[in-house]
């Protein structure tokens, strides 16, 4: 699988469009080609579906093509298929592969794929959910302070049996219920995330927006681009672990970074800021809050609103996860926008470090409270909107049970 991916790559690179990509591992390897000014538009002959490898590419991750991995391949045909598609002309029509899967002794072609250009467009990474349903489980345990005993005893199990009904699948849905009335969780959202069920979708501004998405260490970090498209002035969101993303997307756009405003100074979303300033050039303003301050930025009380061209960022108190955490609302795109840094995820919400119930409250106050159309864009994991957020995150049982949901 690597192989496929690393040639991929190589011959992307000898176009003159390059791509970014991110690979997610999960039950199948999936690679999501971001077009920089090409789109593709998927023709596929499909002989045959099997879960394998799964290539998605234009419009709303469009599946292209898939194919299984159990048996052999050839990375110079996919890559070839891609690279060709790219080129477009002849070079972008009938680009067989020859990729094949054992099925007991027995060799068979499985695809032959057709790729053709098209309009340009925005093609989204595919980010998977930052936090596991034991993820969660364990985040409210610890901002409780309940330990695994006192668990048992709220389910009224013995403590041996802690640990499977933690997993949610397989057990008494009484069980899941107990449990989570002790964490004061929605139990109905818990099954759901076990069970894969939430995948959150989101209509991006038509202009005005970048995510980056890079990896730090074990993780992947989110940081963020937002420009008024009348000055070009543009204002990043945190670093990144590599900063030359934001960079050449500033640099594609001919945008000028005016100002980066910290979501919060843990590294990970900060370790690359010296090089994005040095990188951007010019006098770039940065901007913390007065809980969290650091060599070079200027400090602010939340509640304090910014000027970016036209458009208007005002700052909210959200901390917990972090003594300085922000939440940053967009005012002036074509829709509404929230850059939350690490203080809610989709389906969740940041380690949750000091008073556990104010945090919490703090974004119900200043993150949903939002019309329901807004975007929200963590720290990690992918974008979710506030009506979504109200309907699926265990931690904010209150909006379901309103609708009587989780009663």
């Amino acid at each position: 699988m690597r192989d496929v991916v690393s040639q991929v790559h190589r011959s992307v690179d000898r176009i003159d469009n390059p791509f970014h990509f991110r690979i997610g591992i999960t039950r199948i390897l999936r690679v999501a080609l971001l077009a920089d000014a090409t789109g593709l538009r998927k023709v596929v002959e499909q002989d045959a579906v099997n879960e394998g490898l799964a290539f998605l590419i234009g419009g709303q991750l469009d599946v292209v093509g898939v194919f299984g991995i159990d048996g052999e391949m050839s990375p110079e045909s996919v890559a070839e298929a891609y690279a060709g598609g790219l080129r477009g002309g002849d070079g972008g029509i009938n680009h067989p592969t020859s990729m094949t899967q054992e099925a007991g002794r027995e060799k068979k072609r499985l695809f032959h794929f057709t790729f053709l250009p098209a309009a340009p467009t925005f093609i989204p990474m595919v980010i998977p959910l930052e936090d596991s349903v034991t993820d969660i489980i364990g985040k409210a345990q610890r901002g409780l302070g309940l330990s695994d005993s006192d668990l048992a005893d709220r389910i009224g199990i013995e403590i041996g049996e802690v640990e499977a009904v933690k997993l949610v699948k397989g057990v008494a849905f009484s069980e899941v219920e107990k449990m989570a009335a002790a964490l004061k969780l929605g139990p109905r959202c818990l099954v759901a995330l076990a069970d894969g069920k939430y995948a959150p979708t989101v209509n991006l501004p038509k202009k005005g927006f970048f995510q980056s998405n890079t990896t730090y260490g074990d993780m992947t970090v989110n940081a963020y681009l937002v420009w008024d498209e009348s000055t070009k002035l543009a204002a990043a969101f945190d670093t990144g672990a590599e900063a030359m993303v934001l960079i050449d997307e500033i640099k594609k756009r001919g945008l000028t970074l005016q100002d980066v405003y910290l979501t919060h100074t843990h590294v990970d979303h900060i370790v690359e800021l010296d090089r994005l300033l040095e990188k951007a050039g010019g006098s770039v303003g940065v901007h913390v809050n007065e809980a969290e301050p650091i060599e070079g930025a200027a400090t602010f009380k939340p509640g304090v609103t910014f000027s970016l061209g036209k458009l208007h960022i005002e700052s909210r108190d959200t901390s917990g996860h972090s003594a300085g955490g922000t939440t940053f609302h967009i005012h002036g795109l074509d829709a509404p926008l929230a850059i939350v840094g690490d203080a809610l995820f989709a389906g969740s919400v940041g380690g949750i470090k000091a008073d556990y119930a104010a945090a919490l409250q703090k974004i119900r106050d200043n993150i949903l409270s939002a019309q329901d159309n807004t975007i929200l864009a963590p720290g990690h994991g992918p974008l979710t909107t506030v009506a979504q957020e109200k309907a699926s995150n265990p931690f904010f049982p209150e909006f379901r049970k309103a609708l009587a949901e989780d009663i």
